[in-house]
């Protein structure tokens, strides 16, 4: 068990750093679906896409950061979704939102299912 001053280290390293790329993760994932919703069927480019599919990577990253903080064993689906998403990013550049938006439900579906049946077994 930590110590009251090493709990507030860890306090403060997770509230002052470790939660920022949560956050922006998740502005990220609103300005992605913006541009989904606001142009549908057209391609997203390279930033579209860099925001379409980075921003869910960088909020699952900062997941994994606050994890590591807190000396929690890492989630490896966890991060095989992370470089999935980044692997992503110059083919959901060629591709219509809606295609990357399907795409990236299905994989977060699939992250949440591999999640409930690595939770059982722990």
């Amino acid at each position: 068990m930590a110590s009251a001053e090493e709990r507030g280290r860890i306090g403060r390293d997770i509230y002052t750093y470790l939660h920022l790329p949560i956050v922006a993760g998740i502005v990220l994932v609103a300005v992605g679906d913006e541009l989904v919703i606001a142009h549908p069927t057209d391609d997203l480019q390279d930033a579209g896409a860099l925001v379409a599919l980075g921003g869910p990577a960088l909020f699952l990253a900062g997941l994994m950061a606050c994890a590591v903080r807190l000396g929690q064993e890492q989630s490896p689906p966890q991060a095989a979704a992370v470089v999935a998403l980044l692997a992503a990013v110059p083919l959901g550049a060629g591709a219509d939102g809606l295609v990357v938006s399907a795409l990236l439900t299905a994989l977060l579906a699939m992250l949440l299912i591999a999640e409930q049946v690595r939770g059982t077994h722990t």
